[in-house]
Protein backbone atom coordinates (compact mmCIF):
# COMPACT_ATOMS: atom_id res chain seq x y z
CA UNK A 1 0.00 0.00 0.00
CA UNK A 2 2.84 2.37 0.83
CA UNK A 3 4.37 1.86 -2.61
CA UNK A 4 1.12 2.78 -4.31
CA UNK A 5 0.82 5.94 -2.22
CA UNK A 6 4.44 6.86 -2.81
CA UNK A 7 3.90 6.60 -6.58
CA UNK A 8 0.62 8.53 -6.45
CA UNK A 9 -1.66 5.62 -7.30
CA UNK A 10 -4.36 6.10 -4.67
CA UNK A 11 -6.95 3.85 -6.33
CA UNK A 12 -4.55 0.90 -6.01
CA UNK A 13 -3.71 1.96 -2.44
CA UNK A 14 -7.42 1.86 -1.61
CA UNK A 15 -7.67 -1.57 -3.19
CA UNK A 16 -4.75 -2.76 -1.07
CA UNK A 17 -6.50 -1.32 1.99
CA UNK A 18 -9.51 -3.52 1.28
CA UNK A 19 -7.29 -6.60 1.42
CA UNK A 20 -5.79 -5.42 4.71
CA UNK A 21 -9.27 -4.90 6.08
CA UNK A 22 -10.25 -8.42 5.07
CA UNK A 23 -7.18 -9.85 6.80
CA UNK A 24 -8.71 -8.80 10.09
CA UNK A 25 -5.72 -7.37 11.96
CA UNK A 26 -7.26 -4.33 13.62
CA UNK A 27 -4.02 -2.47 14.37
CA UNK A 28 -2.66 -2.77 10.84
CA UNK A 29 -6.01 -1.74 9.39
CA UNK A 30 -6.16 1.32 11.65
CA UNK A 31 -2.62 2.34 10.69
CA UNK A 32 -3.44 1.94 7.00
CA UNK A 33 -6.60 3.95 7.46
CA UNK A 34 -4.64 6.76 9.14
CA UNK A 35 -2.18 6.72 6.27
CA UNK A 36 -4.96 7.12 3.70
CA UNK A 37 -6.56 9.91 5.75
CA UNK A 38 -3.26 11.76 5.81
CA UNK A 39 -2.71 11.30 2.07
CA UNK A 40 -6.22 12.47 1.16
CA UNK A 41 -5.76 15.48 3.46
CA UNK A 42 -2.54 16.39 1.64
CA UNK A 43 -4.29 16.06 -1.72
CA UNK A 44 -7.33 18.05 -0.53
CA UNK A 45 -9.79 15.26 -1.23
CA UNK A 46 -12.28 16.00 1.55
CA UNK A 47 -14.88 13.39 0.62
CA UNK A 48 -12.39 10.51 0.67
CA UNK A 49 -10.75 11.86 3.81
CA UNK A 50 -14.10 11.97 5.58
CA UNK A 51 -14.95 8.46 4.37
CA UNK A 52 -11.80 7.02 5.93
CA UNK A 53 -12.21 9.09 9.10
CA UNK A 54 -15.65 7.54 9.60
CA UNK A 55 -14.24 4.09 8.89
CA UNK A 56 -11.47 4.68 11.43
CA UNK A 57 -14.04 5.61 14.07
CA UNK A 58 -15.90 2.37 13.33
CA UNK A 59 -12.67 0.39 13.62
CA UNK A 60 -11.85 1.93 16.98
CA UNK A 61 -15.27 1.05 18.42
Amino acid sequence: MMLFIKHGDLPKAEQAFLFLELAGNQHITQDACLLLIQEFKIRHTAAKQQQYEMLLERLKA
